[in-house]
């Protein structure tokens, strides 16, 4: 029992290490080829749609890459990151007010019977 523990351990740490190393890796190709924007732009853009929220280390790992791109494509990588940005908060925004509209809906609501839907108008 002891040994199968020790055993599940020793694979817990080495997965660790290997996302690590392979996020480390990730990390000096797109540094290695942030010269050449069409290379790393969709790589950039799924990791940095993908792991929300992105810590505070990997964040700036990422802004320094940006910041190696030439001028043009980093100012439009920039804004497509500040218009993502502003769509996952307005998404935050609005998963509030629909989840309280859902959980206490209005009252200024009015329901319409059943009985009076079934009254016909004649014209003369």
């Amino acid at each position: 029992m002891a040994k199968d523990s020790i055993n599940i351990e020793n694979c817990k740490l080495l997965d660790i290490s290997e996302t690590e190393q392979r996020s480390e890796g990730r990390f000096t190709f797109l540094e290695k080829y942030a010269k050449y924007p069409n290379v790393i732009r969709v790589m950039l853009a799924r990791d940095l749609r993908t792991k929300y929220p992105i810590g505070e280390p990997e964040l700036s790992q990422y802004l320094c890459i940006i910041d190696l791109m030439p001028q043009a494509d980093r100012d439009a990588f920039l804004s497509w990151w500040d218009y993502i940005m502003k769509e996952r908060e307005f998404k935050k925004k609005s998963r509030m007010i629909l989840d309280s509209l859902i959980g206490d809906p209005p009252r200024f609501i009015e329901t319409i019977p059943s009985s009076s839907s079934s009254t016909t108008i004649k014209n003369e």
